[in-house]
């Protein structure tokens, strides 16, 4: 892989604070991020969900990228229309031809550091290069799939999504913003130090990775219940389920506890994303794996 243009983006959520402000200090303080062999630019992606202090104006972003979508010219929501444009000025069959993005993102979910990539070589290797340097990195997985190739960063060949929490919505934290700025840098230094140099033959073996089973829904409240996340699974993303723990607690009626059913050992990750309330998702589930691509 050779990559010589990186495109690095914040506010593909409008209150998704960290990514933005980094955006406005790189923009004045270039040098940080132009010192490598590679260029590199900077991409405020929803400036009006972003006046609007909302997630996004009409529909998620990030879920406006596949390829039906941006052929589509009946689809005329503002992200609709905007995914359109990102594609056009700044994907790989663009006239500017970027092929790495390095989508910065927060959440409300105790997430720490979390990589979010779809598990190809190049990937997974820039991604173990940064938990090299930052040891207490997650790299969550995805298999290409329609999810994934809905997202912004599905438009290079390459790409991490950086997510890293739990931090409110509308919230600037010095903590995590520091957080971030390691990362996006480690993840540019990996890209110069490692995989411009990388071997298209070569297998490469990653361990302890988090891959995408499925997502977990609120249960039914059809019946007059109101559930909640338990508070024994509340906070506990990438820690092994086991038969019979409890998941959500029925706060309306008699107290009713839901407890895990499917096989031991699968992680909750996502556990409570305030984001996720509209799609009525309460986590998702990952397994843990080595990968050999």
């Amino acid at each position: 892989m050779k990559t010589d243009k990186v495109l690095i983006v914040g506010g593909t959520h409008g209150n998704e604070l960290t990514g933005i402000f980094l955006l406005n200090h790189w923009i004045n303080n270039k040098n940080e991020i132009s010192k490598y062999e590679y260029m590199t630019e900077l991409l405020l992606s929803n400036k009006k969900a972003i006046g609007q202090k909302k997630r996004y104006v009409d529909k998620d972003l990030n879920r406006c990228f596949s390829r039906d979508n941006l052929n589509n010219m009946n689809l005329k929501s503002h992200e609709d229309m905007l995914a359109k444009e990102i594609d056009k000025a700044y994907g790989s069959k663009s006239h500017s031809g970027f092929n790495f993005i390095i989508d910065m993102h927060t959440s409300t979910s105790n997430m720490g550091i979390t990589l979010m990539i779809e598990s190809n070589r190049f990937n997974l290797k820039i991604a173990d290069y940064v938990r090299e340097h930052i040891p207490d990195v997650n790299i969550y997985c995805f298999e290409k799939s329609t999810r994934t190739q809905s997202c912004l960063r599905s438009i290079t060949p390459y790409a991490i999504g950086v997510e890293i929490g739990p931090v409110a919505q509308n919230l600037l934290c010095h903590k995590t913003i520091n957080k971030m700025r390691l990362t996006v840098n480690s993840i540019l230094d990996a890209i110069g130090s490692v995989c411009n140099k990388i071997d298209e033959n070569d297998l490469y073996e990653v361990t302890n990775v988090y891959c995408h089973i499925d997502d977990v829904y609120f249960p039914d409240d059809s019946a007059g219940c109101e559930y909640l996340i338990h508070e024994e699974l509340e906070g506990k993303n990438y820690q092994p389920l086991k038969k019979g723990d409890p998941l959500f607690i029925d706060i309306k009626g008699k107290g009713e506890v839901v407890r895990y059913e499917s096989e031991d050992n699968l992680c909750p990750v996502f556990v409570n994303e305030a984001a996720y309330y509209d799609k009525n998702i309460a986590f998702s589930l990952v397994e843990r794996k080595t990968l050999v691509k």
